[in-house]
């Protein structure tokens, strides 16, 4: 059997869990047990599911049980379910579960499993419908601004969601795109801040204390800064930070390459 891809979704010490793509049947998960004296790997578990779509939106959630056995959920989907398959280190594969079964074609996901939402995107009309997996109830949509996971992210210390979506002025004819905050999990919107207009796209940046300050925070939130991004000329970009508090710190990036990868150092606001 031959495989044209194998990407790893999570390892440790002792185990690893592999996503393959088999050219004939689909995916195939496998969970591995390392030998740490050179020997063998050892396939605790191997299962294939053939109706497994957009792998880039397989989520792992590790955990320990009460008798201290590792248990991973694996979220994935097909064109119109929700799964999530369960395995522990002993057992191995355990079971596979429908979480979710929506009308539209499914083109994103994005899971919350803390607090059992789970965000799932239509590509289409490009909305993000937020569920309750308990409850089995939709808590509403939104429009991105792109049907990305990059619109979007989770700060669990705040347990706040925070978007870019997208606003159409009916009036103006016009499109703007705002800079949305949700508590979660009531889903309600805390705060909306407007975008400047102008920019090709926008991006999160992650922001990390001064060196110099005194007092440290333990978990720093960094979902509230925004990049703004516009490529004005070759090699010449036009940058802008946006964000509910100033100041700011301006840094100059050598390689505007990894720029959406570097973190942006920011002063801390007294």
């Amino acid at each position: 059997m031959e495989y044209s891809g194998i990407s790893t979704l999570w390892c440790d010490q002792d185990f690893i869990l592999c996503l393959l793509q088999d050219d004939s049947s689909g995916y195939r998960f496998e969970f591995l047990k390392v030998n740490n004296e050179q020997g063998p790997t050892v396939v605790i578990a191997a299962w294939v599911q053939e109706e497994l779509r957009n792998p880039e939106n397989v989520t792992v959630f590790a955990s320990n049980d009460q008798d201290e056995r590792i248990v991973i959920d694996i979220i994935w989907n097909s064109d119109h379910s929700i799964y999530c398959d369960t395995i522990n280190s002993n057992e191995g594969f355990q079971s596979s579960t429908v979480i979710l079964q929506i009308e539209f074609v499914i083109s994103m996901v994005y899971v919350i499993w803390s607090l059992g939402l789970v965000l799932v995107g239509e590509d289409i009309l490009g909305n993000l419908h937020i569920f309750n997996t308990t409850s089995l109830k939709c808590l509403g949509y939104i429009t991105l601004q792109q049907n990305s996971k990059d619109s979007l992210t989770f700060d669990k210390h705040t347990t706040t969601l925070w978007c870019l979506v997208r606003r159409y002025n009916d009036l103006t004819k016009s499109r703007t795109t705002h800079l949305n905050c949700y508590q979660l999990p009531e889903f309600q919107l805390f705060s909306s801040f407007s975008m400047p207009r102008g920019f090709n796209s926008y991006h999160f940046v992650k922001l990390k204390e001064n060196r110099g300050e005194r007092t440290q925070i333990t978990s720093p939130t960094f979902t509230t800064t925004i990049l703004c991004l516009n490529e004005m000329a070759p090699n010449y970009q036009l940058l802008h930070f946006v964000g509910p508090k100033k100041p700011y710190y301006r840094q100059v990036f050598q390689d505007l390459n990894c720029l959406l990868q570097h973190i942006v150092q920011l002063p801390r606001n007294r």
